[in-house]
């Protein structure tokens, strides 16, 4: 689709959001799919898989693998009642561990971790 400026709508009309990547930093898309409380499918590759937690707040299948892929997005499609709890639960970890509020309290956290070392002689310069 290249770039575009109406994912929050495309969002809204998806019911399922689906990554199938071999390599990946942390996905935003996919911490944008979950904001938008929907049912995540990706791959179980590095950065995804500190996102999406498989069978909590989404499903992940092993990379290259299309049959478990389609297999994850039917089953999804085939149980909406799951499809939910998966969308719900990964809008409130993507509130409680990736918005910029929490994001902001790690960043704080660390450096009340290096300062107080460093008061108690922590090797610092």
């Amino acid at each position: 689709l290249g770039h575009r400026r109406d994912v929050e709508e495309l969002l809204a009309v998806a019911d399922v959001f689906v990554l199938p990547s071999r390599f990946e930093g942390l996905p935003v898309s996919v911490l944008e799919g979950m904001a938008a409380a929907r049912p995540v499918v990706a791959t179980a590759i590095g950065g995804t898989d500190e996102a999406v937690i498989d069978g909590v707040t989404g499903v992940l299948v092993p990379p290259g693998n299309p049959p478990a892929l389609a297999a994850a997005i039917r089953r999804l499609q085939a149980d909406p009642a799951l499809a939910r709890r998966l969308a719900t639960a990964g809008r409130e970890r993507v509130r409680r561990e990736f918005s910029a509020a929490a994001t902001a309290d790690r960043v704080m956290q660390v450096y009340e971790e290096v300062l107080a070392g460093k008061d108690e002689g922590g090797g610092g310069p």
